[in-house]
Formats: structure tokens, sequence, C-alpha cells
């Protein structure tokens, strides 16, 4: 069996996990295959904002970009109804997933959770394959 891991996204991915875990809100910069919402998927109008932060999100907080993340963390505004997609936000968690190329089937074990996607494209780059994978699992 081939084993395919992408470094760089587990090793961004813990560094994520150890912000949510101090109890940030992490958005992506873009797509990037994190399984992150990001900046557009807030939502509301982004404006310029006054340091310390970068952007203001509507009237329900501000961005500030991370530069050892490469993302931004969220602050809300005391009071103001948070983005539908900050509403449902949930911590990131690294997972396992196995791909079965001959059944076009891949099999993801997380804790005891184990989700199976079926019709996987196995010619594609398996960073490709690994992106679409954490972008259906975000949803």
């Amino acid at each position: 069996m081939n084993v395919y891991e992408d470094k760089y996204l587990r090793e961004k991915v813990n560094r994520i996990i150890a912000r949510q875990k101090e109890g940030k809100i992490v958005i992506a910069a873009h797509k990037d295959g994190s399984g992150l919402p990001t900046r557009e998927d807030l939502g509301q109008e982004l404006t310029r904002a006054a340091y310390p932060y970068d952007y203001a999100v509507g009237k329900a907080g501000f961005l500030k970009y991370d530069s050892e993340l490469g993302a931004y963390l969220f602050t809300a505004k005391s009071g103001e109804k948070l983005p539908p997609v900050l509403a449902n936000y949930r911590p990131l968690t690294l997972s396992e997933a196995i791909l079965d190329v001959q059944n076009r089937r891949i099999n993801i074990q997380s804790g005891e959770t184990n989700v199976a996607f079926t019709g996987v494209q196995p010619w594609k780059g398996l960073y490709d394959v690994l992106r679409e994978v954490n972008e259906e699992l975000e949803r």
C-alpha cells in the first residue's frame, strides 16, 4: 500500500487545533484544503479595520491575520449575532483516510466515526483528492 501524507497540511492543522483549544475561531484566508471557513464564507461585508485588526466583518466582529497559521483569527463583537457559518463552527480534528483505488472509495476514520466516500477519482493527484475530501467533510 502506498502511503501519502501531506505533512505541511498536517502541521498546519495541528497549529490550528492548538489555537482552537485556546478558544480561538480560525478563518482561512482562502480555500486551502484545511476545511476551515474562509473570509468569503462569512457572508458579510469586509472592510479594512483599525489597528490591531485587519478587517471588520460587518457588525459581527473583526479578523486579525496570524502569520504563524497563515489564517485569520475572528474576534466577535459583544452582543452581535455571529455570521451563520460561525454559528455552526466546529474545531478541526485529524483523521486517517484509506483510498481503495479499485473500488474508487475512500474510508475515513476519526475516533469512533467512520465515513465513506464513493465515486472518488483516484487518477487525480492525491493532494487534490485530499482537498476535495476535506471540503466535503466541512459540509
